[in-house]
């Protein structure tokens, strides 16, 4: 009796097995844009096409190798001589354009991590996002937006095109922006403060402490066991 053990298995050119992933691939592309408008969603439906062109066309000149502890998703044979590789291993899927020994620029480990040096979604999700910097609109957009919540789901500060705004709890709004910089309207949408350039109006001020007028003349409160009051102090 033999016993015959596997050390490699090559499978060929998959892609008349994969013709209706690819099929299903851009009909879900196609329902996903139909759901959203805009200039935006008409350049990402372009990007997420060019990228399922680019994986169809792939399918035509792609292999599969069993290879031990792992499997290589390769586009030319020998696996040596491969330049675009998929990885998958115990420890996630890696994808490499420099062949199979890589690097691995984008991976998708089995702890839920996904690093990549770029993602185009139309929608995402979660909890924290970490960045040094976050873009908002530029190439994708015709004009950005950030909006920010409170735990009642209360709008509390919306940042477009237009500037930032933060909404008080007393319904009053404060703004910078181009046109009056730092300014403030009440619940009712008269402006009690702004300051633009090098000036600052408001409609009326508390000092608690003290006021210092151009280091000339400072206004202090004078408070004694016989008297209380401001005092006017000339700087010299």
């Amino acid at each position: 009796m033999y016993q015959i053990t596997p050390i490699n298995f090559e499978f060929g050119n998959f892609k008349n097995t994969l013709k209706n992933l690819v099929k299903t691939l851009e009909d879900k592309i196609e329902n996903e844009i139909e759901k959203v408008e805009g200039n935006a969603n008409a350049r990402l439906e372009k990007e997420l096409e060019e990228a399922a062109n680019k994986i169809s066309g792939m399918f035509g000149s792609s292999y599969v190798i069993y290879d031990g502890s792992q499997i290589l998703v390769v586009d030319r044979l020998p696996k040596e001589e491969a330049v675009n590789v998929m990885r998958i291993n115990a420890g996630g899927i890696g994808f490499s354009q420099q062949g199979i020994n890589g690097p691995y620029s984008s991976a998708w480990t089995l702890d839920g991590t996904f690093d990549a040096q770029q993602i185009n979604t139309i929608n995402i999700t979660g909890n924290l996002i970490k960045g040094g910097t976050i873009k908002v609109g530029s190439n994708m957009d015709e004009s950005g937006r950030l909006e920010v919540y409170d735990s009642s789901n209360r709008l509390i500060c919306d940042l477009d095109k237009d500037g930032v705004e933060v909404f008080c709890n007393n319904g009053s709004v404060i703004r910078i922006d181009a046109e009056d910089g730092l300014a403030g309207d009440d619940p009712e949408g008269n402006k009690f403060f702004k300051g633009y350039e090098n000036e600052f109006t408001m409609t009326k001020a508390n000092v608690s402490e003290e006021l210092t007028v151009s280091d000339k003349l400072r206004f202090i409160p004078i408070a004694t066991d016989s008297n209380t009051g401001i005092g006017v102090v000339a700087m010299v």
